[in-house]
């Protein structure tokens, strides 16, 4: 199986275990609510499969490991990991074979850049023309035709 094949499986099984291995607290004494049975156990050793194959040096990489190593049933803790398998299932990701995840570059289709400045106008005016040599649109808030507006509504770029 590759990269999305594996995140849409992790994604099937968090939510078929999130619905069948939850426990009732008060049908079995417990004072909460939790997640127990085979297919809860599974998906959490697949996941730690997925993440030691595909997601060396990714952003999420510790956060899921942190999870599934303390899940223990907590409900909370496996809807915050399947948000996140469900979010790099969203992702744009390129898998090499040696199962580096990389992400695919985009391309920028806005240049402006919004100066955040305060009252040193020479600095202000250093770093416009920095961005202006480098191919973006510097826009600094007072140079901008007001026209009776509120400044929120002048930041319509």
């Amino acid at each position: 199986m590759n990269y999305k094949e594996n995140i849409n499986e992790l994604i099937k099984l968090g939510n078929a275990s999130l619905t069948e291995n939850y426990v009732n607290a008060s049908e079995e004494g417990w004072w909460t609510d939790y997640l127990d049975g085979d297919k809860y156990r599974t998906w959490l050793n697949k996941t730690k499969l997925f993440v030691a194959k595909y997601l060396k040096g990714h952003v999420y990489e510790k956060n899921i490991i942190q999870i599934t190593n303390g899940v223990d049933g907590n409900i909370e803790d496996a809807k915050q990991l399947l948000s996140m398998l469900q979010i790099l299932a969203e992702e744009e990701e390129d898998v090499d074979n040696s199962g580096s995840v990389n992400k695919k570059k985009t391309m920028v289709k806005n240049n402006k850049v919004f100066i955040v400045h305060g009252h040193d106008n020479e600095a202000v005016q250093t770093v416009a023309r920095a961005l202006e040599r480098d191919g973006f649109e510097p826009i600094i808030l007072r140079e901008q035709p007001d026209n009776g507006n509120t400044i929120i509504a002048n930041l319509k770029l």
